[in-house]
């Protein structure tokens, strides 16, 4: 259909969808840095994490979003040493092992997640729970000492990664891309 639309198969009866792509994109230059192509246009963002997992370097940093959202994932990320933030998906249960802050705004504490379920996560992670304009956020890191990564860089991180639907936004406005997801 976006072919169609920009004239490269205007003639063509049926186009089939291009596929999926997972980009990895520097969160300091916002420049892509390794780029993932499926054929499957209706594929599960999680069918990349082989390539994504083979990519990553120990000493990294990832963050990503609720697409990505899986405990093996979290499991393979901490014992490869690749540090991720991501949010806490809704409805995620979890048994707290500490609690080290807590005060009305801001909470930070250790938790083990899949407290009820089969499979749960094999390492503890830290969740970070911040009170802003009247919503709390909820944040999940395996950077267990907040001397490395306190509760402001978490949610700036997290914030930073939203450069990426931005432009992705910027780019269908102006080239009329309504079909490019």
């Amino acid at each position: 259909a976006l072919f169609r639309k920009l004239g490269a198969l205007r003639e063509a009866s049926d186009a089939p969808l291009a596929g999926r792509m997972v980009v990895a994109v520097d969160l300091q230059s916002h420049l892509p840095r390794q780029v993932w192509l499926g054929e499957d246009a209706a594929a599960n963002d999680k069918a990349f994490l082989p390539q994504v997992l083979a990519w990553l370097r120990g000493g990294s940093l990832v963050v990503f979003d609720l697409g990505y959202f899986a405990f093996p994932f979290f499991d393979d990320l901490t014992e490869r040493g690749v540090s991720f933030v991501t949010r806490l998906r809704a409805k995620t249960s979890y048994q707290v092992e500490a609690r080290r802050l807590s005060h009305p705004q801001v909470r930070d504490q250790l938790v083990h997640l899949g407290a009820y379920r089969s499979n749960p996560s094999r390492h503890a992670v830290r969740l970070v729970e911040v009170c802003i304009a009247g919503q709390w956020r909820q944040y999940l890191t395996n950077v267990l000492d907040p001397q490395r990564l306190s509760v402001v860089d978490i949610i700036e991180l997290y914030d930073e990664r939203w450069h990426i639907e931005t432009a992705f936004l910027l780019i269908k406005r102006l080239l009329d891309l309504a079909y490019l997801w």
